[in-house]
């Protein structure tokens, strides 16, 4: 509320999202909604990034992502530039999770056994290394435009076993 946009803005709604804390005026009420959705999610806080980078060079954005997990983290692999992604994953009370540093924002907050993070321009594939097991909940990804991604695991929806003839190392 100090008629500027800039980081600030995007660490308090992040921090709202994250943890909610606001007492009377909601979020979704209050000048966060960005998109005017009805909802403070990951795609506010990108078009809010939009508005502070401005004239910056931009990549393709992304249409579609894939998203990889495994035992040890999840990546996550896309058409183009996924500008933010939210998350919402459960675990065990012996998960751990190392946020990627190579995004301008990237924070999460435990709270039990659910963890909520949000990634923010990240600049390679990985969202997270974890130890520990844990199950993605959900996902929204968005692109500079504000637009959702269609985001899909990554995990094989069939697999086949054909035959093992002719065999190339004995004709």
């Amino acid at each position: 509320a100090d008629d500027q946009v800039n980081v600030l803005d995007v660490i308090i709604i992040v921090g709202e999202i994250l943890d909610p804390e606001w007492e009377g005026e909601s979020c979704e009420t209050a000048t966060a909604d960005v998109n005017a959705d009805g909802s403070v999610n990951v795609l506010d806080i990108v078009e809010i990034v939009g508005v502070i980078l401005e004239g910056e060079a931009r990549t393709v954005d992304a249409s579609s992502a894939t998203i990889f997990k495994a035992d040890d983290g999840v990546t996550i692999e896309a058409d183009g530039f996924v500008a933010g992604i939210e998350m919402k994953i459960s675990h065990d009370t012996d998960f751990s999770i190392e946020l990627t540093d190579n995004a301008m924002v990237s924070e999460y907050v435990t709270k039990g056994n659910t963890t909520h993070l949000i990634v923010v321009a990240l600049e390679d594939e990985i969202i997270f290394s974890s130890n520990g097991d844990f199950t993605i909940d959900e996902v929204i990804a968005a692109n500079t435009n504000g637009e959702y991604i269609n985001v899909s695991n990554g995990v094989p929806t069939a697999f086949g076993l054909s035959a093992a003839y002719p065999n190339p190392f004995n004709p």
